[in-house]
């Protein structure tokens, strides 16, 4: 399920305890790469949210990144807060950078689109 809720992730493997390894496709501009990907989860506070960390290499460059998953309960049902930094290098940081920030943005509201679909049920 997790896989399916990250945007252009090619394909998820459990490493235990909470740790994955993940093939992540990323395009910004006109630069495309692929990232083998370490995401760890961790500071668990059911029912309230976690942390989270991300390091990734592939030829165009490497990433990393970390935030937190904030849940509270509210009226009309939960609200997610989701807070995120991340860092970028090499050919994709020289040639994207301008478009970095809407490309986060994209990728954001897709995983976001995504989560929506695997946990809204059809009335």
């Amino acid at each position: 399920m997790f896989a399916d809720i990250l945007p252009n992730c090619k394909s998820l493997d459990s490493k235990g305890d909470n740790n994955y390894l993940a093939n992540i496709e990323v395009k910004i501009g006109p630069i495309k790469g692929q990232f083998k990907s370490n995401i760890s989860l961790f500071d668990f506070n059911p029912p309230n949210g976690y942390k989270f960390k991300v390091s990734g290499d592939g030829v165009k460059g490497t990433m990393t990144g970390q935030g937190e998953i904030q849940l509270a309960s509210i009226e009309e049902g939960t609200a997610v807060t989701f807070l995120a930094e991340g860092n970028v290098s090499g050919i994709m940081a020289r040639v994207g950078q301008r478009l970095m920030e809407a490309t986060g943005k994209k990728l954001l509201d897709q995983g976001f689109e995504n989560l929506k679909k695997r946990i809204l049920v059809p009335s």
